[in-house]
């Protein structure tokens, strides 16, 4: 399976979407927002990162917009609330679900980008 960061602010909340994507069988890292994610980013070469749009929304358009500089091979995905879609795909990410989501509808997306990503 594709590797994939997860980069969410609230810990337990983090530890929910890893374990959701790990359940359906996929390699994850989790990291919070700040400094260190980008490190985790440069030294684990996810094909897709999840980030969660929380009280550091300002923080996570820096990241969305430094992951796109650095490569063009990876899907960005958002978690967020619905006023917050449409500033984040004109940043450029490929993917967007409103909070609250099913796990299920989360995993089915990760599916998609991930094959968006191999074709």
């Amino acid at each position: 399976m594709e590797p994939i960061l997860v980069i969410y602010e609230n810990p337990a909340s983090r530890c929910t979407v890893q374990w959701i994507l790990e359940d359906a069988g996929y390699e994850v890292t989790s990291v919070a927002c700040g400094p260190v994610a980008m490190k985790v980013f440069l030294a684990t070469t996810p094909r897709l990162v999840i980030l969660d749009v929380g009280p550091s929304g300002n923080l996570v358009r820096d990241h969305c917009r430094q992951i796109r500089r650095r490569s063009r091979n990876v899907s960005l995905f958002v978690l967020g609330d619905q006023a917050d879609a449409l500033s984040f795909l004109k940043l450029g990410v490929d993917g967007y679900l409103a909070k609250p989501f099913s796990p299920l509808e989360l995993v089915a997306r990760v599916r998609v980008a991930l094959r968006h990503l191999a074709s």
